[in-house]
């Protein structure tokens, strides 16, 4: 699933192409966007909130769309004349360029209704954004003490934008196990974590990548051409390997409802246990085995 640097990138690309134009045909496949209400307007802002890209229209109403795990938006020019895609559900198009949309959520939202809308009304704060206080997020945090720490990052409730990848990412830069809960950690530590999260999203959706801890291991790179020899992350996709810090093998365990995976070094992120939390509960390793995890006093 894209992550929220991936969709701030998108929301770059397509305010360059779209912003202030006029769109000038649409087509829709989705109920919840009546073309009447998007043709012939213009786009006044383009803007992404967590893993939410929303277009704003002079008509008054916001598209809004979210990839989940499969979709795309694409951008091409309009003089290539080249069919859709069977598995377009919305296209629309200037006078110069087209994009067209694979999205499962696809819909038309009232702009001034965004703050009750169900779907963005309760999203956390971003990091991209400037008014982003990591206090803020702490506070929230703090609202599901027994909830392991890696999932709790992951809540777009809490915060906005951080997905798999950049969870594992974060986590090891901050040196916290993702499955200790947040009662385990001081106000500096989740804010120290916090932090993490918010700087790794920063320097994968800044313009130019830019680097970080070692080299910029840190530095995020999806394509699968990357990943091995010259890839650029420290955990993620790195089962078995070993830690560019200690040496010892990285660990993948699932996590969550969602049964999420989560890489981990054991020695650069000890598990710490609160005083009255509980005993974390079984989790399985990538091959189905059952792996244990006890609380351990800090």
């Amino acid at each position: 699933m894209p992550e929220g640097d991936s969709i701030a990138i998108l929301a770059r690309a397509m305010t360059r192409v779209f912003l202030g134009r006029r769109i000038e045909s649409v087509d829709s496949r989705v109920a919840e966007v009546p073309a009447s209400l998007v043709h012939g307007a213009t786009v006044v802002d383009i803007r992404s909130h967590g893993k939410n890209l929303l277009m704003d229209l002079s008509s008054g109403y916001t598209l809004h769309t979210h990839l989940l795990m499969r979709g795309r938006w694409r951008i091409r020019p309009l003089s290539e004349q080249k069919p859709l895609f069977s598995d377009v559900r919305l296209a629309i198009r200037t006078s110069e360029v087209e994009a067209f949309c694979t999205a499962q959520i696809v819909r038309l939202v009232r702009t001034d209704r965004i703050a009750r809308d169900p779907k963005l009304g309760k999203l956390g704060p971003d990091p991209l954004h400037e008014s982003f206080d990591v206090a803020t997020i702490v506070v929230r945090m703090r609202k599901s003490p027994e909830r392991p720490i890696g999932e709790i990052l992951m809540n777009q409730q809490v915060l906005s934008g951080i997905g798999n990848v950049l969870k594992s990412e974060a986590l090891f830069a901050a040196g916290a196990d993702p499955f200790s809960p947040v009662s385990a950690y001081d106000d500096a530590r989740l804010h120290a974590i916090v932090t993490s999260a918010a700087r790794v999203l920063r320097t994968n959706a800044a313009p130019k990548l830019g680097l970080d801890r070692n080299g910029g291991r840190m530095t995020r790179r999806s394509d699968s051409s990357l990943r091995g020899d010259g890839s650029r992350l420290w955990v993620y996709n790195r089962s078995g390997e070993p830690c560019l810090i200690c040496g010892t093998r990285i660990a993948m365990l699932h996590q969550g409802e969602d049964v999420r995976s989560t890489y981990y070094c054991r020695r650069c992120q000890p598990p710490r246990g609160a005083p009255d939390a509980p005993l974390v509960p079984p989790v399985r390793e990538a091959d189905g085995a059952v792996a244990s995890r006890s609380k351990v006093d800090p």
